[in-house]
């Protein structure tokens, strides 16, 4: 059980919160598709850019969070995050995730997934880790409600004291 859960689960933790030990910055590259030529973006967009394989969730572009702009009643984005197709009209389309944005270049604060290197996480990070797990399969080991919300109320207390500690934002 913990073997096909732990490894989505561990995703999901992480990209809940910017922890410490799982933060990265890289300056992304233009999409290309096989041809090497530019892939081109959605309409709303100028650059699609290549994200990395072990991003979860994007942070920062540019050194600026994606806090949307009201314009005349409508929300606008820095960036999006979405499936592009290269190599359009090909028999095999690929498509990929990419950074979609106006922005001419881009380098990105982005939360990875540590894998299996969960030391890269602050001790205390690594206690919520274990203590969230714990609670989301408590279900499938027997326990009674009574325990699982002993499980709960310990894995918010660890979650709570780890953000404190190992997490950069607010």
């Amino acid at each position: 059980l913990l073997t096909n859960i732990y490894p989505l689960f561990r995703k999901q933790f992480l990209a809940d919160h910017l922890w410490n030990g799982a933060k990265k910055t890289k300056a992304l590259t233009t999409l290309k598709d096989d041809a090497g030529d530019a892939v081109s973006p959605p309409s709303r967009w100028t650059n699609a850019f290549a994200l990395p394989d072990d991003v979860l969730r994007v942070w920062r572009l540019n050194g600026l969070e994606n806090r949307p702009d009201y314009v005349g009643g409508f929300t606008t984005n820095m960036w999006e995050i979405e499936v592009v197709v290269s190599d359009e009209g090909e028999a095999e389309e690929a498509l990929t995730r990419a950074l979609c944005t106006d922005e001419s270049a881009a380098t990105i604060e982005y939360v990875f997934d540590v894998g299996d290197k969960v030391t890269l996480l602050g001790p205390l990070t690594q206690h919520a880790l274990g203590r969230a797990l714990a609670d989301y399969v408590a279900h499938n080991f027997g326990k009674n409600a009574t325990e699982i919300a002993q499980l709960e109320a310990l894995a918010k207390e660890a979650l709570l004291a780890a953000k404190g500690v190992d997490g950069q934002e607010g």
